[in-house]
């Protein structure tokens, strides 16, 4: 305990931001080695909380108090995190949810972050990255992206399945992914029958996704033409009899609106 007594120290004005009656429960922890080694890690996202915030020019004393529902989790499942790409997300969801629009929605993003692994971190972020664009008018949108793009994009950064596919799954089940019919169309009843779904990042996943990374989605997403957004959506247009009707193009099918 008495090697972490000037690393809590210089800390303490983070540590602040908790109720007091939680930082007396952490500081309690050093009673056995595994407890030694939650409040080391603790620590040390604090210490990149201070950083990032550095870097953002956000002074500490603008940071607000967290409530019990965001801090005491925040404080329990942060402090379970080895891996340095998901203590970044910790320390950046510590800032969101201290400066940010004081909302409950923060309380839901800590139970979400303590279900992710590191892979599924690097797989919504390729879903974001990837799937998420504006249109000519400025709206932000999610496009569909196919089961086997994503596997493969991600098997060649080095993830293999069966653990790409799990995490796939684990994000759909955090309700950061849905999956759906390959577009939404107007007009008409369409038959997809036979037809394989695909994953799009859900508002949910966008928001989370920026409270955990610091990044702006809005500013990054790249602007597509409304004609380039349906070829990427798969959505052409048909004309029977005079009439244009929308389609969805999968693979070497066409399914006519």
């Amino acid at each position: 305990m008495s090697d972490l007594i000037p690393a809590i120290s210089a800390v303490s004005h983070l540590l602040n931001k908790f109720q007091i009656s939680d930082v007396k429960n952490i500081l309690k922890w050093p009673s056995d080695e595994t407890k030694a080694r939650r409040l080391k890690r603790l620590i040390e996202i604090l210490a990149d909380v201070e950083k990032i915030a550095k870097e953002k020019g956000i002074s500490v004393d603008d940071m607000r108090t967290l409530a019990d529902h965001v801090g005491l989790p925040w404080l329990e499942k942060a402090s379970l995190q080895d891996d340095n790409d998901l203590r970044k997300a910790w320390a950046n969801l510590f800032i969101s949810s201290s400066t940010g629009e004081e909302s409950d929605i923060h309380s839901i993003y800590v139970n979400i972050l303590g279900e992710l692994a590191p892979i599924d971190c690097k797989t919504l972020e390729y879903f974001v990255s990837n799937g998420i664009v504006k249109n000519s008018g400025h709206d932000l949108m999610s496009l569909p992206l196919p089961d086997s793009q994503i596997l493969e994009a991600l098997s060649a950064a080095g993830f293999k399945d069966p653990w790409t596919q799990v995490s796939i799954e684990n994000l759909i089940r955090q309700s950061c992914l849905v999956r759906c019919l390959p577009a939404t169309l107007t007009g008409g009843v369409s038959s997809y029958g036979g037809m394989s779904d695909v994953i799009s990042v859900t508002n949910l996943g966008v928001n989370f996704y920026e409270a955990v990374t610091g990044k702006d989605v809005v500013s990054a997403a790249p602007t597509l033409s409304d004609d380039e957004i349906n070829d990427r959506r798969g959505i052409i247009t048909v004309t029977r009899g005079g009439q244009t009707t929308p389609a969805v193009v999968h693979g070497t099918q066409v399914r006519i609106g």
